[in-house]
């Protein structure tokens, strides 16, 4: 069985997309975190099926990804421990988010905080974990995952990375690592295609994922874990059906996916230009419509949309 690599697993989406892989595919799964392995192993076992096969598919290493050395070591770990068996799966989940809100709150500390996480640690990722894609494309005997036997190499994105819609302002450590990563993602998918490397790279947007980072930009409105909730509307969703969306987008991607910005519906996002706003910018960019629906009146708003 072939290798799934998950970097930064403990909590949120990573953790979310170790467990669906876990339940869905027979790939060994590797999670790696800064913050205790023992504890993101646990975390992670306890929301999938207990079992023999399960336990003896998951690995957690320790990998600060803003230390090369550890993500070195990781990588060599891999190596040992797995062999030859080809890499399928990389998905960079890291990410922080300061949230300045006008240019006098940029903070020289956080924004190369910001870039080092959500930009550098994932170009680093990709130098020491490419390599173990191996040449050739893989047997399709890794059930559940990306048919023809490519390989997959994802960073989460964000839709704010987008530069000609950037109507709103703010955010501007976040937005500025995004647009970056992004163009992390189309050059290694250029260098993959050069070098005849049986990959897919692939930017992508999971919509506004309830976790941490964002626990403090959803307001109540949008909670995602009731049925019919108006979160998904807005692209809202708890972590495990976050996973569960990326999982069917990675699964339905080809060779001519590579280097794309996709989002959970699996349709292409510019890089330069966002089609729509994320989370509560979305909801109050509607509620503005509505209200001026009810202002100017049907015939009038149809004609100035």
């Amino acid at each position: 069985m072939s290798v799934a690599v998950i970097q930064g697993c403990s909590k949120g989406l990573g953790r979310a997309l170790a467990q669906n892989l876990l339940s869905t595919t027979n790939l060994n799964v590797i999670g790696t975190t800064a913050s205790g392995t023992a504890r993101a192993r646990e975390a992670i076992l306890s929301g999938v099926s207990n079992g023999s096969d399960t336990e003896k598919r998951l690995t957690t290493l320790d990998m600060d990804i803003r230390d090369e050395s550890a993500i070195q070591k990781a990588s060599k770990q891999v190596q040992e421990k797995f062999g030859d068996k080809p890499l399928r799966l990389l998905i960079n989940v890291s990410g922080m988010l300061h949230a300045e809100k006008n240019v006098m709150q940029i903070s020289h500390p956080e924004a190369l905080r910001s870039f080092e996480i959500n930009v550098i640690g994932h170009m680093l990722t990709f130098k020491h974990f490419v390599p173990l894609v191996g040449k050739e494309e893989g047997k399709e005997d890794d059930e559940g995952l990306l048919p023809g036997g490519r390989s997959v190499l994802a960073s989460i994105s964000a839709r704010v990375g987008s530069i000609q819609d950037n109507e709103l302002g703010g955010w501007y450590s976040y937005r500025a690592s995004k647009a970056a990563v992004n163009q992390v993602i189309k050059t290694l998918s250029l260098e993959l295609k050069a070098r005849k490397v049986p990959g897919v790279a692939l930017a992508y947007h999971p919509g506004t994922v309830r976790t941490d980072l964002s626990k403090d930009f959803v307001g109540p409105d949008f909670k995602a874990p009731s049925s019919g909730s108006k979160g998904r509307e807005y692209g809202i969703f708890n972590p495990d059906e976050a996973a569960s969306k990326m999982m069917n987008v990675v699964r339905g991607l080809d060779a001519n996916a590579s280097g794309s910005f996709l989002d959970w519906t699996g349709s292409k996002v510019k890089r330069w230009m966002c089609i729509n706003k994320v989370g509560y910018n979305l909801y109050a960019q509607r509620q503005a419509r509505a209200a001026s629906k009810r202002s100017i009146g049907y015939a009038a708003w149809d004609a100035l949309r």
